[in-house]
């Protein structure tokens, strides 16, 4: 994950691991939910977050549309959100 200010620049980039190889779009919303926390720490509050898995991002937006492979993962995202 990184961070670019408003013009698209470099700012700062964090990573992490994980063992196993789950689905892709667990990944992603674990991806996600990492992401939130990290910017949560740095206090940085008005971002724009993008993602490339339109499942994940759709999920986000409607409650109904929880995928059983990682709608606890988008719930924690939304409480964090």
């Amino acid at each position: 994950m990184c961070i670019r200010d408003h013009r698209g620049r470099f700012v700062k980039a964090a990573t992490t691991w994980y063992e196993g190889c789950p689905p892709p779009q667990e990944a992603e919303a674990v991806g996600l939910r990492d992401a939130i926390l990290w910017l949560g720490q740095l206090e940085l509050s008005n971002v724009q977050i993008e993602l490339d898995c339109k499942p994940v991002v759709d999920s986000i937006y409607d409650k109904n549309n929880n995928q059983a492979e990682f709608g606890s993962i988008i719930d924690d995202c939304r409480s964090l959100l």
